[in-house]
């Protein structure tokens, strides 16, 4: 199973957090970053690459941007 980090960087909504998981898809990360606050953004790492960022959008029914890791 590889490794899977999500990382939030201090910001005006929250402070640093570094969150591990391990697993088969990144899937779980999304379940796991639901409990943050709407429009904080992550990076999500498999095994010590960045794959992408993560941001949940929206006041009504949740929806997920997907950006490149850049």
């Amino acid at each position: 199973m590889a490794l899977f980090s999500l990382i939030y960087r201090a910001d005006g909504i929250g402070a640093h957090k570094h969150i591990e998981f391990h697993g088969e898809d990144p899937g779980r990360a999304l379940h796991i970053a639901q409990h943050e606050a709407d429009e904080r953004e992550a990076e999500l790492w498999k095994d010590g690459e960045k794959l992408c960022v993560i941001r949940r959008v929206g006041d009504g029914p949740d929806y997920w941007m997907i950006g490149p890791a850049g």
